[in-house]
C-alpha cells in the first residue's frame, strides 16, 4: 500500500490532515500524520515514529511531504525509513511546488 506521511514540526501535519479530510475522507486511510511535540528530542520523535511504522505492512511505500528540508522531523523519519530500506527520495523545495 502507498501512504502520504505528513511530518512536521508541532500538530502542522495534524491539521493538514484534517483539512484533507474534508474533501478526501475517503482516501484518509492512507494518509499519516506525525510531528515532532514541543520539548520532544528527534531520539523520542524517532522512536515513536519507528513503533508507528511497525504498525504498517512491510512492504508499504510512502511520499514524504515535510514543513522543512533539513529539519529534525524530516531527518529523523527519513534516518528511521533508512534504517528499514524505505528510503528511495526526491526532494522537491517547496518553491517548486508554488510554479504549478
Amino acid at each position: 500500500m502507498k501512504y502520504l506521511l505528513l511530518v512536521s514540526h508541532g500538530d502542522f501535519s495534524k491539521g493538514l490532515k484534517s483539512s484533507l479530510a474534508m474533501f478526501a475522507s475517503a482516501s484518509m486511510s492512507s494518509v499519516i500524520a506525525v510531528g515532532l511535540k514541543p520539548d520532544e528530542s528527534a531520539d523520542t520523535f524517532g522512536e515513536r515514529f519507528q513503533k508507528l511504522l511497525k504498525t504498517i505492512p512491510k512492504d508499504s511505500q510512502f511520499i514524504v511531504l515535510a514543513d522543512i528540508i533539513g529539519g529534525s522531523p524530516l531527518t529523523t523519519v527519513c534516518n528511521v525509513l533508512s534504517s528499514h530500506g524505505k528510503l528511495d527520495c526526491k526532494l522537491i523545495p517547496y518553491r517548486y511546488l508554488l510554479k504549478f
